[in-house]
């Protein structure tokens, strides 16, 4: 007996839908089902001596990986002394060291010894770049412990700056290192534009869950995309659900009790199409609660069109003119 066309055709309908709906459903239980991942951990151990940090930073660069851009190893710009200033500049996901390395000098100018370590497997020429893909959460926590250790030697008064996903690092560190005396965290990626936070924590765990894929910043663009030299065109998708996990593990700790960091500056720009500003306010608001007298908070305006970027002098559409000099004002008035 032959069945109608009709049949065929929702018979077939019925089992795309049925496919779709478990699609469906293996995707929620990817975005709801906790993850079973270690916990961050604060591994450090600050060094007292000036003259050992030295030695222990340049094992560090000697011991660097194969294929790194000369100018994405850790910096340093050191006085040969102890200075009463030292400062960690921590760059952002898929740059290097090279990003800070203007600003770095005009702090090295003022007077203060500056380090600006190297974020793992970030730095790389073209054909090492893909290792991105190996970033965890702990990696990155982990080279900016070890930077802020080192710094102890270089200086009597550290300051710990981070952008983007060492932004995130700073909101981190600012719950764990009572030895910061000033943490600026720029444009700390604790969430991205637009996601709601009810949905940072599964979208998280699904991007985690999902393969670990390489994106074009600019899908149309791909590797014409106007950049640095030494920034990757394309950006890891699990390093991302790692970075979300360390703003959750910040925030999850801030409200349960007051940072630990001296003192605590928070900037964003209200030009910033990467982040969730409001996330990082709710951040600010929960630290301005428990610890009013050490936390502060600015916001570049609109006008100003200051991008998510705003410190790598190489970025199109760079406003360091704007950005410089009012960091350096905000840190001052720390």
């Amino acid at each position: 007996m032959h069945r109608p066309i009709r049949f065929w055709i929702l018979r077939g309908f019925v089992v795309i839908l049925a496919i779709v709906a478990l699609l469906l459903l293996a995707l929620l239980g990817m975005a709801l089902w906790p993850l079973s991942n270690e916990e961050l951990v604060l591994n450090t151990t600050p060094i007292s001596e000036y003259t050992v940090a030295r030695e222990a930073i340049a094992d560090m660069r000697e011991d660097a990986p194969e294929g790194i851009r000369p100018e994405c190893r850790g910096s340093i710009l050191d006085h040969g002394r102890r200075t009463e200033e030292v400062y960690v500049l921590m760059h952002g996901l898929t740059n290097c060291p090279a990003q800070f390395i203007q600003f770095a000098q005009l702090l090295f100018d003022d007077g203060a010894n500056v380090l600006i370590p190297r974020t793992p497997y970030h730095g790389f020429m073209e054909e090492y770049a893909d290792d991105q893909q190996l970033l965890t959460g702990q990696d990155i926590l982990d080279a900016a412990n070890q930077a802020i250790d080192a710094a102890h030697a270089y200086g009597d008064r550290v300051t710990v700056i981070g952008l983007s996903v060492n932004g995130a690092t700073c909101a981190w560190l600012a719950q764990n290192r009572a030895d910061i005396d000033r943490l600026v965290a720029i444009a700390p990626f604790l969430a991205p534009y637009g996601i709601d936070a009810k949905w940072i924590e599964p979208i998280g765990r699904l991007v985690y869950r999902l393969p670990n894929s390489l994106i074009w910043w600019d899908r149309q663009l791909k590797d014409q995309l106007e950049r640095p030299s030494y920034a990757y065109p394309k950006f890891a998708t699990h390093p991302i659900a790692h970075v979300m996990r360390i703003g959750l593990d910040a925030f999850d700790s801030a409200e349960e009790k007051p940072p630990v960091a001296k003192k605590i500056l928070m900037v964003t720009s209200a030009s910033d199409t990467a982040i969730n500003n409001d996330r990082v306010d709710e951040l600010t608001a929960l630290w301005k609660t428990s610890a009013p007298d050490r936390v502060t908070s600015y916001e570049f305006p609109a006008e100003q069109k200051v991008p998510h970027d705003s410190i790598d002098p190489n970025q199109p559409n760079q406003q360091i003119a704007i950005v410089y000099p009012k960091l350096i004002e905000l840190m001052e008035a720390m």
